[in-house]
Formats: C-alpha cells, structure tokens, sequence
C-alpha cells in the first residue's frame, strides 16, 4: 500500500520538541498521576480512546451480516451506511440531505459500491475511492471515515481543515490536504504512520495508527508554545526539556484564587531571569504569567474578542497566550507583555505583525495589570 513516492517534509526537530511538549502536559493531568504514558491508560485513554468506540459503533451500525448482493438497489445497504456515518461523533463534519439525495439517484450503484468496499475484497481500493468520489463528491471527511470503518489499522478518517491547522503547528509540508485523489489520502495516512513511528521510538511504547492520529488531532492543545518557539528554542538538549511533572503544572495553576494567581504573576514579572547557557538562548515563559492572561481575558480573544466553541485540557475557552513583543526582540516574559488569543489572532500577530495590534494588546494588558494591582491593594 505504502510503496507510492511522496513529496512531504517532516520537520524533525519541531516534531521532536512537539513530542515532549506533549508528554510534559500528559503528565501534569490529575487523571495519569502515577501511570505510564501510554495511549491505552489515564488522559490519552480518557480523551481519545473514545475513536475505537467509534470505529466499533459504526461497525455496529453497517451490519455487515445482513447484506446481500441481491438487495442492491433496495436501499438497505445505503440505509446501514447512513447510520453508520451518523455515529462517527466529531470525526466528520457530516451532512446527510445532500449525500442521501445523490445516492438515491443512482441507488443500484452506490449499493453495490458500498457492498465491494466492505465485503468485496477482490475490487482494488483505489479503484473504489474513485467510484466514491464520483458518488458522494470531493470530501474528504466522509471518504476517509468509510475506508477507516473498511480498516482501522490501515486507513484513517481525515478533517482536512482541521489537519492541515496541525501539520502548520508542526511544520510539516504536504500536498495531501489539498484536493482529495487516492495519492493524496496515501500520503496524509503516511505522514501518520511517520509521526506513530517517532512517538514509539521516543516512548518506547506501542503507538497504533489511530493513536498518532490522535496525537496530530491533540497537537491544539501544545499549539502556542509551537507558535511561540524560535529556532534556538528547538536546539534543545534532553535535559533542557524536563519530561517529569513540574511542581506547577498547568491544572494546578488553573486552580489557583485569584488574588493568588494575579500575586503570584507580579512577583514572577518583578523578578525576571533570564537562562543563560554557552550553547542556545532557551527563552524562559511562565505558566503562572500565561495563566493570568487568559484568566483577565475571561475566554474572550484580547484582539477580537470571540469566544472560541472548543475548550482546552481545562474545560474553559480555548486562548493561546501571547508575548506582544516578542522574546526574540527583548521582550519579557512579564504580566505586562503577555496578551490571551484565539488562534487566528495568534497567527495574525506572528505573520502580519501589525504595530496598531501590538500597541491595542500593549494597553488591554497594562489595564488588567492595574486592575490586578487594586484587587491586591
């Protein structure tokens, strides 16, 4: 399956350091307190086994056994394959009117299509992709979803938007989110398979197909520290990188009252230091500093002002934490310096670097640093 010649590039060194950067935040949930990393136990088992439930439920729903080449065209199969979409929870942004319409205008073939997917194994794959997109149209959500339901352990479901937003954060380079073709879903299922490969090398774990999907779909959560690293971030050693749970862990800041927490982040802003080394600049960003600006940003962007409708690790809006003047460029890591954004914006602030947005962020903060200064007078 795997012999086809690929154009993607894996940026080693980001997926290396994003590999860490996960397992640091694996560690620091109540939930894998004393427990292996592994995708089979604690927070990944919690989060994410939930897709092998799906895998199962839409088995579940195709009822394999009841088919029947002689029901072709009774509308049966198709009947079983809607269902069996309709389990697939956040896997695919699934519509049924447009699908089911189309379908039932050329039922006999689409059934029998169906029917050689699941049941048929002496019809080429590839050749059957075809066929589906001619049949349900260039999406991707729904295609990927059929053939992982064909083979969990060989095929994936595919949210192209969604993914293509993860392998920027890891800086991968690919061509197989843009347009569906057979070659296409070959290569973004590859780039899986690499990147399962790399987390069991790192782990020394069993890492399945679906479990580095799982990883590529969770890369969200590390996505700001990604964005907000500098080439001499990357060029870490082992020891830099610090893989055991940290005194302050993220849940544990994410609790804190307050008037603790907005303490806390002036005295860490007072008493800046900075990490010198005689190999690499290892920029230094407190989570307490990052803590406080999403808790004054109150789930709102600090530059839009949206709220997100997806959550973080912590159940609250998801904000990625800013430095308005970058680290790079001599700026602190201080309560001051420290914006909350949603991801476009973040983006927004690395790439256009709009002066009229850093000065509206430099203001928002330095006003809730006043407000954090009357509430512990």
């Amino acid at each position: 399956m795997f012999e086809e010649s690929y154009s993607y590039r894996i940026d080693e060194t980001k997926l290396k350091y994003a590999i860490s950067l996960f397992k640091k935040m694996v560690i620091s949930q109540p939930s894998q307190k004393g427990l292996p990393i592994r995708f089979d136990n604690g927070y990944l088992l919690r989060k994410e086994g939930y897709k092998y439930k799906v895998w199962e439920n839409g088995r579940k729903a195709l009822a394999l056994k009841t088919w029947s080449s002689n029901r072709f065209g009774s509308g049966q199969i198709l009947s079983c394959v809607l269902d069996a979409l309709k389990k697939s929870n956040n896997l695919v942004y699934f519509q049924t009117q447009n699908f089911e319409y189309k379908a039932n205008e050329q039922l006999f073939e689409v059934e029998k299509t169906f029917y050689s997917l699941y049941k048929n194994q002496s019809v080429d794959d590839s050749i059957l992709f075809e066929k589906l997109t001619h049949i349900i149209g260039n999406d991707y959500n729904k295609i990927g979803y059929l053939f992982f339901l064909k083979d969990k352990d060989k095929y994936l479901p595919c949210r192209p938007t969604r993914f293509a937003e993860r392998f920027r954060a890891l800086n991968i380079e690919t061509e197989s989110l843009n347009g569906l073709t057979w070659e296409h879903y070959l290569e973004f299922i590859q780039i899986i398979r690499e990147i399962g490969d790399r987390i069991s090398n790192y782990w020394n774990v069993p890492v399945s197909l679906l479990d580095a999907h799982s990883f590529v779909w969770s890369v969200h959560i590390i996505e700001n520290e990604l964005f907000n690293c500098d080439e001499e971030v990357l060029d870490y050693s082992d020891e830099e990188v610090d893989l055991t749970a940290e005194e302050w862990s993220e849940y544990q800041i994410s609790k804190l009252a307050d008037e603790t927490l907005f303490r806390e982040a002036r005295e860490r802003s007072r008493n800046i230091v900075e990490k010198n080394t005689t190999t690499t600049a290892l920029y230094q960003r407190d989570k307490v500093i990052a803590e406080h600006a999403k808790r004054m940003a109150s789930g709102k962007c600090m530059l839009c002002g949206i709220t997100l409708d997806y959550d973080d690790s912590q159940g609250r809006p998801y904000l990625e934490s800013h430095h308005i003047i970058p680290l790079s460029e001599g700026g602190a890591d201080s309560w001051d310096n420290v914006a909350a954004l949603c991801p476009n914006c973040h983006r927004k602030m690395h790439i256009a670097k709009r002066k009229e947005d850093q000065e509206k962020l430099l203001e928002i903060v330095r006003n809730n640093c006043e407000k954090a200064e009357i509430i512990l007078e």
